[in-house]
């Protein structure tokens, strides 16, 4: 009689605690959708690098080209295994406006030199990220000239729609950059 009592509540709290952990589950994922719905979404935070700020990049990233486009990528990121068909065209793109390097924190490097074969660069362009260089999310992209100054700073990439944009956005910065 006590065992079936005891059983009783431990089910019964199971089943609360289960409840609360799906309900904040779902509430954590749903917050941004409804409250952009109403007109009261978070704040989009700052991009990792600001235009005009400077980043201290190793001189041999630069490869000879004015520009560079760091990117902050790892294997083991499941956006940036998403975004692998798009950083490829991208990379392409980019083909001799701009040198193009994937630094990455160095945790999987056979993993990581897979990945970056994957989007079209070779163990050159692959580079552990230097101390102080700070980043988010990954995938972020950061555009940089010779004096190290960010001409453009994009975290993740953002759903295919909006490749388009973010493909003229980061050749603007590339092409036009100071």
């Amino acid at each position: 009689m006590l065992s079936d009592l005891l059983i009783r509540r431990t089910a019964t709290t199971a089943s609360l605690v289960l409840a609360v952990v799906v309900l904040g589950t779902a509430a954590t994922i749903a917050w941004p959708r409804l409250a952009g719905a109403v007109g009261s979404a978070p704040a989009a935070p700052a991009p990792a690098y600001s235009v005009g700020t400077t980043v201290d990049v190793p001189a041999d990233w630069y490869a000879g080209a004015p520009r560079t486009l760091v990117l902050v990528a790892q294997a083991s990121c499941g956006a940036c295994q998403q975004a692998a068909p798009y950083l490829r065209e991208l990379i392409a793109r980019l083909d001799g406006r701009a040198a193009v390097v994937m630094a990455t924190p160095g945790l999987m490097p056979e993993y990581d030199l897979e990945y970056a074969r994957s989007i079209g660069l070779d163990e050159t362009g692959v580079r552990e990220l230097p101390e102080g260089v700070r980043v988010r999310v990954t995938p972020t992209i950061v555009i940089v000239n010779q004096r190290g100054e960010v001409l453009g700073s994009w975290e993740g990439v953002g759903p295919e729609e909006q490749h388009a944009a973010l493909t003229a956005a980061i050749e603007a910065a590339v092409d036009g950059g100071r």
